[in-house]
């Protein structure tokens, strides 16, 4: 189930990756460098305001997964979030618009033309906080109760609906920023109609639906340094393209987030697995919570380690042949230390969901409020002298703190963690070193495909005793004629 299940997970995460990047160059032509720059910011103000209140989405996971087979009382959980959530979204939406209206009005750089149409459509970023909100109690309820594919595929249509949309409103409508933000409300829309949809036919219909403040309150008592988190992580995120836009210009922007855009999709996967695995963790406690979380942590650096060794030769050739003329030069470089914080990304979250679902978020939230001042003063030292290079090496500086820090924080063997992942932070090294010395793209294939495989290959031999007897296990139970020819 936990396979399948993260099957699903992936595809929704992994599918709008492949829209962004079929429909980006299309749209960077109908709307132009500047106006994605915007566009791209709007998205950002509008995913990540909503994210403020995962912290509730998280906690519905948590008790409706404890819950078990007392439907009553998961139903309940599950009523009392959603009316949470409301309240809740409505002080989203706010920050979202008090946001954008003073940093479009006062910080942003970028020409008159834009700016009024983001003036005029600022609304639509909080309407769209909204949406998104609201739909993360719902999200919560399906993981919880295991309606992870109907989740997933809700997750997919809103987040690849966004450049879907968006490139249909540029297409037909408007280049403009008005029917841009038009079209990410209907994305948003859509996929709350989903999640709500399923979750009232499964779980919901016919039975008597009851508001319980109790509830409410342990949700939120559950949840509130989660919300902390949820509402520091943002700011942390969305720092960098702030300082950006208000340091360098839009043009810069869009020469920055096209890379993130794309490379921070790639964090969905190992996210779209740490959200299946969520619920186990939550109703593991002491040792059995530790090692399945080590063992996590590790396989998933062997899965994803050699993508990002791999992308990390290939992207510049890649990013040319996608965009084109379209290209800013500054972003190859950009995205290839980008790939190397997303690695350590990664692990990251993979802490950071493992203390949360031991209770222990408040460390997460007071360590992210601790780093918010000394990131953004790094964050504008280096935007203003070394520009986007400066900014994405803030960036990977912050990540490898907190991967440090988080994995102290955890106790999950410290050095002997660590030592699992020397293949790949090796292979990473050793593409940074030689992702130049080839110039022809099958060389370059060639290159990445010899040091992805050796980083794999040397990530397994890295595995504690007890994870390689589990592998060992899954292999003979799914491949039965290895099993009898590994016996005779």
């Amino acid at each position: 189930m936990l396979a399948r299940n993260s099957l699903f997970s992936l595809a929704g995460s992994i599918i709008p990756v492949v829209i962004t990047v079929v429909t980006l160059p299309f749209l960077l032509q109908f709307i132009g460098a500047e106006r994605y720059g915007a566009l791209a910011l709007c998205w950002l103000i509008l995913i990540y305001a909503a994210q403020t209140l995962g912290g509730v989405g998280t906690a519905i996971t948590h008790a409706v997964a404890r819950f078990g087979d007392d439907v009553a009382a998961a139903r309940e959980t599950m009523v009392s979030g959603l009316m949470t959530t409301l309240v809740l979204s409505v002080f989203a939406s706010g920050l979202a618009y008090a946001v954008s209206w003073v940093f479009f009005a006062d910080y942003f750089q970028v020409s008159d033309t834009v700016q009024q149409e983001l003036m005029d459509s600022v609304w639509l970023i909080a309407a769209s906080t909204f949406v998104s909100g609201v739909s993360r109690s719902c999200h919560g309820a399906l993981y919880g109760k295991g309606r992870i594919p109907s989740a997933s595929l809700a997750i997919m249509v809103g987040n690849g609906g966004l450049p879907i949309f968006a490139l249909c409103a540029a297409y037909w409508i408007s280049p403009g920023m008005v029917a841009l933000l038009w079209a990410s409300l209907l994305a948003r829309c859509l996929a709350f109609v989903l999640m709500l949809a399923d979750l009232w036919h499964s779980q919901l219909r016919g039975h008597h639906l009851q508001y319980s403040w109790a509830s409410s309150k342990e949700l939120l008592r559950f949840g509130v340094w989660i919300m902390v988190t949820m509402f520091v992580a943002p700011v942390l995120v969305t720092m960098d393209r702030m300082v950006i836009g208000a340091q360098l210009g839009a043009i810069a922007v869009a020469a920055y987030t096209i890379p993130f855009q794309i490379i921070s999709r790639l964090q969905l996967v190992p996210q779209s697995l740490i959200n299946v695995l969520f619920p186990r963790l939550s109703v593991s406690v002491g040792e059995k919570a530790r090692q399945m979380a080590l063992n996590y942590s590790v396989l998933m650096t062997a899965f994803f380690a050699p993508v990002i060794v791999g992308l990390i030769i290939l992207i510049k050739p890649l990013l040319e042949f996608w965009l084109g003329s379209e290209l800013d030069p500054r972003s190859a470089s950009v995205g290839t230390w980008l790939l190397c914080a997303f690695l350590l990304n990664a692990i990251v979250s993979t802490m950071v969901m493992y203390l949360q679902s031991q209770e222990r978020g408040a460390f997460v939230a007071k360590f992210q409020i601790a780093e918010t001042l000394p990131y953004f003063g790094l964050l504008f030292y280096c935007a203003t002298t070394f520009g986007l290079e400066g900014v994405v090496a803030a960036f990977f500086v912050r990540r490898a703190f907190e991967a440090i820090i988080f994995v102290w924080q955890s106790r999950l063997g410290n050095s002997g963690f660590w030592i699992t992942q020397v293949p790949a932070i090796f292979g990473v090294a050793l593409a940074l070193l030689l992702a130049d010395t080839v110039d022809q793209f099958l060389w370059k294939l060639l290159l990445a495909i010899v040091i992805a495989c050796m980083t794999f290959t040397a990530s397994v031999w890295f595995f504690p005793k007890e994870l390689k007897t589990m592998a060992g296990e899954q292999v003979r139970k799914r491949l039965p004629a290895f099993g009898h020819g590994s016996q005779n």
